[in-house]
């Protein structure tokens, strides 16, 4: 990892990037990785796209959490309708665990983590905590912002603790029936 760069991934170059993987306690680099990939040490996050889809749809939650978290085949639809919307793919190396969707909203501008999801049988691994730190610099790297957004239900006690472990806090509104949650990036 570079010295100057604190975080452990890297930041989108012009139309390639670096991959870092550990490999045997030792960082190895590949570069000229496709664009639409980000990075934290084995992690990525790849557009949903004709390829991947249907790995997306096939990624479920266990039993108990189906009542806070929408379906990744509502998610890619919904895409298709809120086009401000983006859709992507949690990697451990080649294997899709994850999904998130994410995007500005046109009505006030401002910046959300609509969906964030692990499957059952990768669930207790970190890739919820890595995906997301993944995706939010995404998200900072994309839209240049200083608060990213998100909603959650009250009783997704392991979701809430994730998000506030990364900084989330409790905004005090609601929406629908699930607390607002703001990380400020200044």
């Amino acid at each position: 990892m570079d010295d100057n760069n604190p975080m452990p991934w890297d930041p989108i170059l012009d139309g390639q990037m670096s991959v870092y993987t550990l490999i045997g306690g030792h960082e190895a680099q590949q570069t000229n990785v496709d664009v639409h990939r980000r990075v934290i040490v084995g992690i990525t996050i790849q557009a949903i796209t004709a390829d991947n889809f249907i790995q997306a749809i096939r990624l479920r939650v266990n039993k108990e959490q189906e009542n806070y978290v929408a379906s990744n085949a509502f998610s890619i639809a919904q895409s298709k309708f809120h086009t401000f919307l983006q859709c992507v793919g949690i990697y451990a190396d080649d294997e899709m665990v994850g999904f998130s969707a994410f995007g500005k909203n046109p009505e006030d501008e401002t910046i959300w983590i609509v969906r964030h999801m692990i499957a059952e049988q990768y669930q207790g691994k970190g890739y919820g905590k890595k995906g997301l730190q993944v995706l939010i610099d995404q998200m900072q790297q994309e839209y240049n912002c200083e608060e990213i957004y998100l909603d959650v239900s009250p009783e997704n006690h392991v979701a809430i603790n994730l998000y506030q472990n990364a900084g989330f806090k409790d905004t005090g509104r609601i929406q629908g029936h699930s607390r607002v949650l703001a990380l400020s990036l200044e």
